[in-house]
This record gives C-alpha cells, structure tokens and sequence, in this order.
C-alpha cells in the first residue's frame, strides 16, 4: 500500500533574516519563482586512491539563495537600500513550500524543517524590466550550510 506523499505549500515558503528584520519575505511578496535555494559545493569530497576512493567530508557547503520579491511593494526598495547601505546579511532561515499539520486523513505531516544559512551576503540583482510586463526584482544572496556536524562535533 502506497503511503501519502504529502502536500506542496507555496503559500508556505518564507525567509527570515535575523539581522535585518524587514528584509524577511513573507509569501504575499514573492512572484511566481518564489525562492531557489542550491548547493554549489560538495558536502563529502571522494578522493581516489590506488585501489578505492577516500571521504573528505566539509564542514559546510557554499550555497545561492535566489528570491523574486515583487518591486511594486515595499520590500523591493528595501531591498535596493540595503544594497546601498550592506550587503552583509549574516543567518538567513529558508522555510521550504511543505504542508505542516495533518493531512486530509488525520495522519502527521512529515514537512522538510528549515534551512539556517550562514554569513549570507546580498551578491546581485538580475536584470531588470521596466517594460510594465516584469512584476519581481530577482536578487541572490550567498553564504553557507553547515553539513556533517557529527563528524565535527568530535562524536
């Protein structure tokens, strides 16, 4: 028997941004591509040997978070000051688009629990339209995500 496989949320998806407040983005300021989120760099290296291949895991991976806020609201000009003023950021948490709760059954929703990125800092703006037919400002921001903390933490 097939289990259920959960809901996708987009009303759900959000950042926050300890540091500077108001440049959170809640779902109501978001267009169409929402937030993106990838990894760059590998969380375990393998190294080849002779005869096999050696682990090398990191302490973290280098990562892009790519949000599309929409300019016509305020978030976009907040965006563009910090710009001006710093793009440094520090955490950012990234709540994924996944139902929390019960599902229409009764049974617990298993969502995907946030992700804490660290030293985040504001990298560019794609490019803008002006056309009247673009409604989002497209920014990425990188920084990093801790991986393999039982490796390091000594245990």
């Amino acid at each position: 028997m097939a289990r259920p496989q959960g809901n996708l949320n987009r009303l759900r998806a959000n950042i926050q941004i300890n540091s500077v407040g108001m440049l959170s983005v809640t779902n109501d300021q978001l267009g169409p591509e929402g937030i993106r989120l990838s990894f760059e760099s590998n969380a375990t290296d393998l190294l080849p040997t002779m005869a096999g291949m050696v682990s090398s895991p990191r302490p973290y991976q280098e990562c892009t978070l790519t949000i599309a806020v929409v300019k016509s609201m305020p978030i976009g000009d907040l965006y563009k000051s910090q710009f001006e003023r710093s793009t440094l950021l520090g955490v950012v948490t990234v709540f994924p688009d996944v139902a929390t709760g019960s599902d229409s059954d009764g049974n617990p929703a298993s969502p995907l629990s946030p992700f804490r990125l660290q030293n985040m800092a504001l990298e560019n703006v794609r490019e803008m339209s002006f056309a009247g037919n673009e409604p989002t400002l497209v920014i990425t921001m990188r920084g990093y995500y801790e991986v393999n903390q039982d490796f390091f933490s000594g245990n």
